[in-house]
């Protein structure tokens, strides 16, 4: 080859690899010897969404940030001292604001001689191209002003290439995406993405979560460990790894632990190193012998035997990833690529871990298995009582000859309770930095081997710290205290109106109080209070559920002696906890294990048991001793239970546990069982989501409904037929369904055609469109299928609705062939963005009516005994049935003995929102979200058989109040500001039914009414900067008018004549 066309191949081949991509820039990098200063400002803003509210919060802030090279290595890493000087900081006072509402002129913040010296103390970053790999300071320092220069330095956090990667910066581990053009470079965090360590909690329901999209914690429970000795592990990216445009990359994984107690022998911290080799490929290997131990043996112990293959599976950012490898001696290679599946749920987590020798060890459900991973979000879920939070992050830099000149920062967050969106909070945030020029002479470099020996040469200590932002606990200087209150107790009694909003807010007050107190506090409350305060006192001890109250409870309720009516008050309190933990369940099961305890006692703890059970698994807690133990108390039970009503309230245990483990047995009871332990199954098994509702569940439903292998009570035939068409119905199901209807009883084939037809009408139905295909048929949808001419109706239809809900009201009325009430089943539920929760349903069941009154049974029937009873469900939470009466002698005795009274269902106060959420900003201040609402609920049920006037009427009466407070409080080293807006409302509704049989045909009338709403909103903003203090309030009330609702023409026609023959 001619040597200077080879020359000319290699100049080439050089400049090709040097020269940056098209679009990208060259590397950035800071000069020896030279001091670099940038002036930094600061904008945040806090203001209500809602008008009319008091003006937000508001804070300012400039400062001079010189930074300085002092030390580089031959790869390129540099060590950077950045420092804050001059910051000055000012706010608007709500003494200077004008009378139209706008700002005066804004007031400077005096700082402390503390803060200022702090804020002056350099901190120091490792620094290469861009990219903060490790930042140092002081661990002593005071959180808020170390936060705030992890904001400062989170602006230095950038690449200088398009792409998307993983970051960690003050917000935590978050997905960035980059775009460049000629000098600017444009970077937006998707703040949804960020995982850090929890700092806060989430109420827990049925309604289906958004889990965060990126990030996993790792949780190793192992059976050489005791439950509290596991140890968790945070497993996050430290750089970006996510990056398939980039043809080779190196990075690392960081695993650090979470020390708990009983950990032992657990490094600090591993870096996995990682090196993409590949476009969907990458490979990390585990240096440490240590963590390879722990991850092979300590999680899935397998005695002698020696690992050759493993594999890990993860959930991250809805892509399936897998983790495969091969062990040598001294490390596992793993090797990382996408795929479009993930393997089962183990142990009803959705992570897993395993090894073996030869082949993957797959794990089913429902074995028993020695070691699992929980995959759980680190921010809250998303639910009907929780927080919605809206973020958005932009930034701008602006590069040239390789120098930073300027960035751009602005993020904004609108966050507001997903039940009311106009009592909200929007927060805006803005940071710039831009050089000032020309640079000034620094000091020289500092000789070093290495980065550490550098820093050994620095005055004062630097240990090196994380980048994300350290949580800070704001000190309440004026919350209520429990001991204060204890001491004017007898002046400050509360009234136990549980139906007034009074009583609500003093239901959240003592929650506060309580958290915040002793076990001898607490204690002393439960003793000193009063008779009719005490079932209030034990409902607040149980929401707070605090280790101190938890522990003071424990010690006073004694199952043994306690009126009945006080247990159930606490178990019903623990049922209903919006997120229970395990000491919690644990107290309960130990107050229920081997006692004697009245009927009504024991039924009511079994179904709390299994609400317990059924929320910790949904906060991933499944694997905890006491989920396990309550498990194990209700399927224990249900095999040994011997009467037919011990068995229903375990199958309703499980119907409130949902775990999907449990749907073979419930299956096997909703089949073979009588009537009474097939509908409560069948119960059991609505309660389960869609994804659970399997092919076996419906062929199981199928056989029942169409009587495939013995003859089923109508009910029970109804139930299986509507667990069909509510779970992603099949064509062929539902046109079976439509063509048994033809062979059914006049009242059951009713019944059933107009549930149909009403999930034509529901837009949220899932089974709508499949329906009205099938409705396009001429051969089905035609006068000989939909002419039946019974009573039984179905009804559904709207209540409340605004931007961010739906609450229906659906009533089921289901009769015999002789024209007598078999079932009425009243349903509220809500709707918002997609998920459901069923607020209250009531059922009312009635049989052998007909032989009282001399009717005949149906031919084939048996004669059904005399019954009448009630069940109910309250937040997706099954409570115990109550038994009106049984038998005829019951009937007269109560007739003859009744005090006119109606029947409590619940009465009492429910903590229905909790939550606690921490927004650190790219600032480094942070905003702590805080929900609660609270509940006061009194429902009770009447019914009242005339035999003489051949009459029965129904009653349902709800009365209620709902107190949610909702605020943002703002923390800086020298301002804090908090947001807040309470809510009340107070509501009753009535239903009522009355059912003549004296008339041919009878005459049914139905009732559903709402008082006047009396309602209120009161916004507050209070502020504290230095030794000013101020609050502004404003806010608005009324009251809506009361109102009835029509239901069905044909129900209006007959309540006008009954109820004008009544006057």
């Amino acid at each position: 080859m001619n040597p200077q066309a080879f020359g000319g191949y290699i100049c080439l081949l050089f400049f090709s690899f040097v020269s940056p991509a098209k679009g990208d820039l060259q590397l950035l990098s800071f000069q020896p010897e030279t001091l670099y200063q940038y002036r930094y400002s600061l904008d945040v803003q806090l203001d209500h969404v809602s008008t009319p509210s008091p003006r937000g919060a508001w804070l300012q802030a400039e400062a001079l940030v010189q930074l300085q090279r002092l030390w580089r290595d031959p790869s390129g890493e540099e060590l950077l001292q950045v420092q804050i000087r001059d910051l000055k900081a000012q706010h608007e006072p709500e003494e200077e604001r004008r009378q139209d509402g706008t700002g005066g002129p804004p007031a400077e913040i005096a700082l402390s001689q503390e803060a200022w010296a702090e804020l002056q103390q350099p901190v120091f970053i490792s620094w290469s191209g861009g990219k903060v790999k490790a930042f140092y300071g002081d661990e002593a320092e005071s959180i808020l002003i170390s936060n705030l220069k992890r904001g400062v330095v989170s602006l230095l956090q950038l690449q200088p290439h398009a792409g998307t990667a993983v970051e960690e910066d003050v917000s935590g581990s978050c997905k960035v995406t980059y775009a460049v053009s000629n000098h600017s470079i444009t970077k937006t965090k998707d703040l949804l993405s960020c995982t850090k360590p929890n700092s806060g909690f989430a109420s827990v329901n049925k309604a289906s979560p958004l889990l965060s999209r990126w990030g996993a914690q790792l949780m190793s429970s192992t059976s050489g460990l005791s439950r509290k000795s596991s140890c968790r592990w945070v497993l996050s990216p430290t750089s970006s790894w996510l990056q398939p445009s980039a043809p080779a990359w190196d990075g690392t994984l960081a695993l650090r632990p979470i020390p708990k107690v009983g950990c032992t022998n657990i490094p600090r911290e591993e870096h996995i190193v990682s090196r993409w080799v590949g476009a969907q490929k990458m490979s990390w290997v585990i240096p440490s012998p240590s963590l390879l131990s722990l991850l092979t043996c300590q999680l899935i112990p397998l005695g002698k035997v020696e690992i050759q293959k493993c594999f890990l599976d993860l959930r991250l950012i809805g892509l399936g990833i897998r983790l495969t490898g091969d062990r040598t001696k001294d490390h596992c290679l793993f090797h990382l690529k996408q795929q479009p599946t993930f393997s089962p749920d183990i142990c009803g987590l959705e992570s897993s871990f395993a090894a073996n020798r030869e082949e993957t060890n797959h794990l089913g459900r429902g074995e028993e298995t020695k070691g699992c991973f929980s995959f759980s979000p680190f921010f809250s879920f998303f639910k009907i009582f929780g927080v919605a939070w809206q973020p958005t992050s932009k930034s701008q830099y602006m590069v040239k000859d390789n120098l930073l000149q300027s960035v751009l920062a602005e993020e904004s967050h609108t966050v507001y309770p997903a039940l009311r969106s106009t009592t909200g909070i929007k927060i805006s945030s803005r940071q710039q930095l831009q050089l000032v020029s020309p640079s000034m002479p620094g000091p020289a470099e500092v000789a070093g081997q290495s980065l550490e020996d550098v820093l050994a040469g620095t005055e004062g200590r630097h240990q090196p710290l994380g980048m994300a932002s350290l949580p800070f606990g704001r000190v309440c200087t004026h919350c209520p205290s429990l001991r204060a209150y204890l001491k004017a107790f007898d002046s400050q009694r509360v009234k136990m109106d549980t139906s007034k909003v009074a009583t609500t807010r003093q239901f959240q007050r003592f929650i506060r109080m309580l958290r915040s107190a002793k076990k001898r506090d607490v204690l002393q409350l439960l003793r000193k209070a009063p008779e009719e305060m005490l079932p209030f006192i034990v409902e607040t001890a149980v929401a707070a559920q605090s280790v101190a109250s938890l522990a003071a409870l424990s010690d006073f309720l004694d199952f043994s002696k306690e009126p009945k009516s006080l247990l159930e008050k606490f178990l019903y309190a623990a049922a209903f906890s919006p997120r229970p933990s395990g000491e919690l369940l644990r107290l309960v099961l130990d107050k229920l294990d081997g006692k004697q305890l009245a009927p009504e006692v024991q039924e009511t703890g079994i179904v709390a048991v299994g609400s317990l059970v059924g929320k910790l698994c949904r906060q991933k807690l499944c694997g905890l001793q006491e989920v396990e133990r309550g498990v194990e108390t209700i399927l224990t039970g249900l095999r040994g239970a011997k009467e037919e009503s011990e068995v229903v309230i375990y199958l309703l245990a499980l119907g409130n546990a949902v775990l999907p483990k449990t749907i073979p047995t419930l299956l096997d009871h909703a089949e073979e069982g009588p009537t009474a332990i097939t509908t409560a199954a069948v119960s059991a098994l609505r309660q389960f989501p869609a994804r659970h509702i399997s092919s076996k569940v419906k062929r199981a439903m199928r056989r029942i409904f169409h009587e495939k292998r013995k003859s089923y009570e109508k009910t029970c035939r109804l139930a299986a037929a509507e667990i069909l068409l509510d779970n992603e119905p099949s064509p062929m199901d539902v046109i079976n369904i439509l063509l048994a209807a033809k062979e059914l009883e006049t009242e059951t084939a009713t019944f059933l055609l107009l549930k149909v037809q009403n999930s034509l009408r529901a837009d949220h139905h899932p089974a709508r469109k499949i329906m009205k295909d099938i409705m396009g048929d001429p051969q089905i949808n035609n006068y000989n299928f939909f002419s039946k001419a019974g009573i039984s109706s179905s009804f559904s239809g709207p209540l409340t609705v605004t931007q961010d809900l739906l609450s229906t009201f659906e009533l089921d009325l289901l009769f015999l062939e002789g024209g007598f009430l078999r079932k009425s089943i009243s349903d509220f539920s809500l709707l918002s963005r997609g998920q459901r929760l069923h607020a209250a349903q009531v059922t009312i069941e009635a049989q052998g009516m007909e032989s009282m009154l001399g009717e005949n049974v149906l031919e084939g029937e048996e004669e059904p005994e005399l019954m009448a009873g009630m069940s109910a469900i309250f937040f997706d939470v099954q409570l115990r049935p109550i038994v009106f009466f049984q038998g005829y002698t019951d009937l007269m005795a109560k007739v003859l003995l009744s005090s006119g009274e109606p029947t409590s269902v619940v009465k009492g106060n429910l903590l229905l929102m909790d939550h606690h959420q921490v927004i650190p900003l790219q600032s480094g201040l942070q905003v702590a979200i805080k929900l609660q609402g609270g509940l006061g609920l009194d429902i009770s049920a009447d019914m009242d058989v005339s035999i003489w006037e051949q009459e029965l009427k129904t009653s349902i009466n709800t009365r209620g109040s709902l107190a949610i407070d909702f605020q943002a409080e703002l923390d800086a080293p020298f301002l804090q500001a908090t947001l807040r807006s309470q809510t009340e409302v107070e509501t009753s509704i009535h239903f009522d039914t009355v059912l003549r049989f004296s008339s041919s045909p009878m005459l049914m009338c139905l009732q559903l009414r709402e008082e006047q709403v009396p309602y209120r909103e009161i916004f507050t903003v209070s502020k504290s900067a230095g030794s000013q203090s101020s609050t502004a309030r404003k806010g608005r009330q009324g009251t809506v008018p009361g109102r009835e609702f029509a239901l069905h023409r044909a129900n209006s026609k007959v309540c006008n004549l009954l109820l004008t023959a009544e006057e």
